[in-house]
């Protein structure tokens, strides 16, 4: 049985993908910073590693080299909240054996790891669109900034205007109300149901 080790910081998250993974014929366990990862790594001796770029504000990435030097053979795959081929060939320069964008659900982690261990495994029929991806990358930068469109649009590098009417369309209002909050729940618990299947 192969052995897996989910780091990431989202608690709720790590322990549904754990099971999930669990259902898909992993052994696994779970690390939510930096230092429970490499107390993990020394005692798990993982095969592969899923390991989420932000970890509580410090970067995963810096995690890898002692992934590596700790676990020669062991496949590292990347989670990255918005995909992008500078995130992609960051990643494997030091070191990381693919990446997958959230949201993305266990079948998709899966052949990803599956890739990582034999590089000749067909695609999977559905994956994320890059639009999906887009979409979740800026409610999650949204959230964080506490809901602020200036700030959020600032740091993604978007127009205010533009930032509020994509908000607009997936359900966010922009102002804090009861329904944006509600769509906002939605979404995640859609994401949490995907992981399960």
């Amino acid at each position: 049985m192969p052995r897996l080790l989910i780091v990431d910081d989202d608690v709720t998250f790590a322990r549904v993908l754990e099971r999930a993974m669990a259902a898909r014929g992993y052994e696994v366990e779970v690390s939510h910073t930096i230092n429970e990862t490499v107390e993990t790594i020394a005692s798990f001796s993982p095969d592969f590693v899923l390991l989420d770029l932000n970890l509580n504000g410090e970067n995963g990435v810096s995690l890898i080299p002692q992934i590596r030097s700790m676990a020669e053979s062991c496949k590292i795959v990347v989670l990255t909240s918005y995909g992008t081929v500078q995130s992609a060939a960051w990643a494997a320069r030091h070191g990381a054996s693919d990446y997958v964008t959230k949201p993305a659900d266990a079948d998709e982690l899966d052949h990803a790891l599956k890739r990582c261990a034999n590089p000749r495994t067909p695609l999977p029929d559905v994956l994320s669109s890059p639009e999906d991806a887009k979409e979740a990358h800026i409610v999650e930068f949204f959230e964080r900034n506490d809901r602020r469109v200036a700030t959020t649009a600032r740091i993604l590098g978007l127009h205010r205007r533009s930032l509020q009417r994509i908000l607009v369309r997936l359900g966010l209002d922009g102002n804090g109300s009861d329904f944006a909050r509600r769509a906002t729940a939605i979404g995640r618990a859609k994401r949490m149901m995907r992981l399960w299947s």
